[in-house]
């Protein structure tokens, strides 16, 4: 299959896992915020948030190396031990969190929701493996479903232990909880070829050089943290609860433009180990950065027109005044997707060091510009920490990579793309009744003129494509 035709084919696929589960959970906006108080959601986050801390580090990020070693290792015996190292250490993982429960109450620790936390976290991690070996194996479709099965379950439970059992809080984590865990035995059973509970023999070598790929992975994943969530504790301390509330439901619209970069991660991935030893790869690479980077400031540009209106229609009045965080969490999303374009460059050559350097500079400058920016303008500061943490790891990592892959951009576009995006939010505090819409929406329409030439490519592959 032609490489453009198959990342537009694994990107459908992947489009399929994650496109109705993120507008689902989009859609159960209103449900979370009339049953659970900006407190209460604020509470909810932080123990999400943390969770997304400790799974790459407990995991030790081996999860990559699993679909790393996957994809180059395509014969069943290499595989079978991929998979047998896998459940082994996440027997070990299993050891490690029990041993830790134990321990923190003989010492008399008292975390709040300490049960729930630790199932969604060791839930987590066996996700996190078990995906990335079935999308590894080749596997998508099977991947993709998953999606689906979880997203439906995740909804039905929500309503039951939310809306009738108004359980809160314990009813938000329970009905994530199972969610995995029916999502992990399906994950399971897809793989199910390599299940043999009588042959359970790893292999030392093989996992050692996957921890060794994996480790500098570890903290790259605790700076990304830093800079996507470290907010949060900041917004805690000078801010309360409350603002963790209102920036959780904010962080609700950027996820519509997480969503295309989980999708197109997911198929990229693929596709950058696929083809990284090819000999045109820096031309295909490139290709494709400049097709991405058009997506997302095009599909930001259209959002931010929407905003007010999504916000005063989808959630509490209470919630309302969280759209001002969103105009700098949009750009912040882009860069952050682009980034994780070229960080694929790391794990495609193994090269995994640049990785984690690059995201220490960006969690610096994310932490720093949070000290500054939070107690000066509250939660739209938290929003503004995170555009300047991904910027910083964007403009770093694009020179950095060049010593793999020598991607070539349109400086000027990209440039023109920036200032545009960033002006387009600013008039959404500065114009008031239809003069903000006219502004935004010529704004709009002059960024779609800038990446015409890029757009009419992408019509020509999904054109293609579709046939």
């Amino acid at each position: 299959m032609d490489r453009y035709k198959k990342l537009l084919s694994n990107s459908f696929i992947f489009t399929i896992a994650n496109f109705g589960s993120k507008i689902i959970t989009f859609l159960m906006v209103p449900l979370y915020t009339n049953y659970l108080n900006p407190n209460q959601y604020g509470s909810v986050d932080l123990i999400t948030t943390t969770v997304s801390l400790l799974v790459p580090l407990l995991s030790m990020e081996i999860g990559q190396a699993i679909i790393r070693y996957s994809i180059e290792n395509t014969d069943f015996r290499n595989r079978k031990k991929i998979f047998n190292n896998m459940i082994l250490f996440s027997l070990g993982l299993l050891l490690f969190i029990v041993f830790a429960v134990i321990s923190l109450k003989v010492l008399n620790v008292k975390i709040n929701y300490s049960f729930y936390f630790s199932l969604l976290l060791y839930n987590s991690i066996l996700n996190s493996l078990f995906s990335q070996f079935v999308r590894g194996i080749g596997r998508v479709k099977q991947f993709a479903f998953n999606g689906v099965i979880t997203t439906f379950v995740t909804v039905i439970l929500n309503i039951i232990f939310l809306v009738f059992g108004g359980l809160e809080v314990a009813g938000y984590l329970l009905s994530m909880i199972l969610s995995l865990v029916i999502s992990n035995i399906y994950l399971l059973i897809s793989a199910k070829e390599f299940i043999n509970v009588n042959n359970l023999k790893g292999s030392k070598a093989q996992l050692k050089e996957m921890i060794h790929f994996s480790i500098p992975l570890i903290p790259n994943s605790s700076m990304w943290w830093l800079i996507n969530s470290s907010t949060r504790y900041f917004i805690l301390y000078f801010v309360g609860t409350e603002g963790n509330g209102l920036f959780a439901v904010a962080n609700k619209i950027p996820s519509i433009i997480s969503l295309i970069n989980t999708i197109f991660s997911q198929a990229w991935q693929i596709s950058s180990f696929e083809e990284y030893n090819s000999n045109d790869r820096e031309k295909f690479y490139g290709k494709i950065f400049e097709i991405y980077s058009s997506i997302l400031f095009i599909a930001s540009s259209l959002l931010l027109i929407f905003i007010k209106p999504i916000m005063d229609i989808f959630v509490a009045e209470n919630y309302y005044e969280s759209w001002m965080i969103i105009p700098p969490l949009l750009v912040g999303v882009i860069y952050q997707s682009l980034s994780t374009f070229l960080g694929m460059n790391y794990t495609a050559s193994k090269q995994t060091k640049g990785a984690f350097t690059t995201s220490v500079y960006g969690a610096i400058f994310s932490v720093f510009s949070s000290l500054i920016f939070i107690p000066i303008f509250g939660t739209i500061g938290a929003g503004v920490s995170t555009a300047f943490g991904f910027g910083a790891m964007l403009i770093l990592r694009l020179f950095d990579t060049r010593k793999i892959v020598k991607i070539d951009i349109n400086i000027q576009r990209f440039v023109f793309n920036n200032v545009l995006i960033i002006i387009q939010g600013f008039s959404l505090f500065y114009l008031e009744s239809m003069y903000v819409y006219i502004v935004q929406t010529l704004i709009f329409l002059c960024i779609v003129v800038i990446n015409r030439r890029l757009l009419i490519n992408i019509v020509k592959y999904s054109t293609s494509f579709l046939r």
